[in-house]
């Protein structure tokens, strides 16, 4: 049979002595079973043998670098090539917050003019897109190398 919390409680059924302390109890006050002052704590669970320890997960602090002032940042950004920029936006959720926004459209076409010869962005394209098409070295239909030898 389960036994519930409620059933647990041990009830008093009328007032209980004085035992120095001037509390009396009344029938609906529950009695807490006396502590074992030399009670040891429960042991700890041992590991099976080859079993490691698990990992505390480390999460890196943002580093100073977001406190500088967006403008600061755009000039930075600006003076970059293109891939860089966008393996920079792909580093964190903070910097793609920044680069990727249609705002920031001009460090975009700042980095690409840096590049000689490079046609102009299409207008059905966005920068990073464009970016990613010409600079990145993978298939865009398959995500494969190259010199994948299977484009189906």
């Amino acid at each position: 049979m389960v036994q519930t919390r409620s059933a647990a409680k041990i009830i008093n059924p009328g007032p209980v002595d004085d035992d120095g302390n001037g509390v009396l109890q009344t029938q609906n006050d529950t009695v807490k079973p006396p502590a074992d002052d030399g009670a040891l704590p429960p042991a700890k669970k041992r590991r099976r043998e080859g079993e490691q320890a698990p990992k505390k997960s480390r999460r890196r602090k943002s580093g100073n670098i977001f406190q500088l002032n967006l403008d600061v940042l755009y000039v930075i950004f600006a003076s970059m090539r293109p891939l860089n920029l966008l393996n920079l936006a792909r580093t964190c959720k903070s910097f793609r917050g920044i680069l990727m926004v249609k705002s920031s459209a001009f460090v975009w076409k700042a980095a690409l003019r840096q590049v000689d010869g490079l046609p102009d962005c299409p207008d059905d394209s966005s920068e990073p897109a464009y970016t990613n098409l010409v600079f990145h070295a993978r298939c865009h239909v398959c995500a494969g190398s190259p010199d994948a030898s299977n484009y189906s």
